[in-house]
């Protein structure tokens, strides 16, 4: 009575097949380049700083690895004025990917300071796609040719494109990956850190709802559960 049969191994750290080891076995990510987009409009400021701190708690269990991120901010701060639609978002760290130590350190610059529009579906768009014309004058991200792509985005509102880019067309772009390090035929690995009310607008671009994460509580363990579940670095 409750007993629990041995599936398939899988990287949760847990025993799935029950013969007393943990992960055995699997073959993981060698490198990565990870992205986080963060929405820093005025409604995200109850969530920024905890999404600082988890970011920053899990970039420093990566410290050492071959991987590598980047850090984008969308809307541009009300700052950078005018806000020009044509350059929707800030990227702090590119186009080169950095390090861990590197992501944190420019953590300290990401607050609730965007212009009201939410541009989303662009930022997507332009991280997962080799040629966005109206975007020409953002720098191509430094995509690495060994090192398999991720793309996590933060936001607690729907979905909106400036330039009329529809949840199918951008699932277009993301499915089949045509940067660099993808496997022929695979997908761009894309997550939405959102409203689950908004999940709709985003399983035909991450193509599984699952991979829509609740951007409730804000907290910073439930956003490092939250990266976790993205991508851990626990079956080496």
């Amino acid at each position: 009575v409750g007993s629990v049969d041995p599936e398939p191994e899988v990287c949760d750290m847990r025993d799935n097949d029950c013969d007393g080891s943990i992960d055995e076995g699997l073959t993981p990510h060698a490198r990565v380049d990870m992205v986080f987009a963060v929405d820093i409009s005025g409604s995200m400021c109850s969530y920024i700083s905890a999404i600082q701190a988890a970011l920053a708690r899990y970039a420093g269990e990566l410290a050492g690895t071959e991987h590598l991120f980047g850090l984008l901010l969308f809307p541009t701060p009300i700052n950078n004025v005018p806000y020009d639609p044509e350059e929707p978002m800030v990227f702090l760290t590119g186009p080169v990917l950095v390090d861990a130590p590197t992501l944190v350190s420019a953590l300290a610059a990401v607050g609730c300071n965007g212009w009201g529009t939410e541009p989303s579906y662009d930022v997507v768009l332009w991280l997962a796609s080799r040629s966005s014309p109206w975007l020409s004058s953002m720098p191509q991200i430094g995509w690495r040719s060994n090192a398999d792509p991720f793309i996590i985005v933060l936001t607690d509102e729907e979905a909106q494109t400036g330039h009329g880019v529809t949840e199918q067309s951008l699932a277009g772009s993301v499915d089949p990956c045509m940067l660099p390090g993808c496997t022929p035929g695979a997908r761009v690995d894309v997550y939405v850190v959102t409203a689950l009310m908004n999940a709709l607008y985003w399983d035909g671009v991450t193509g599984d709802v699952g991979r829509v994460l609740d951007i409730e509580p804000a907290t910073v363990d439930h956003y490092v559960d939250v990266l976790h579940g993205v991508f851990r670095e626990v079956c080496r």
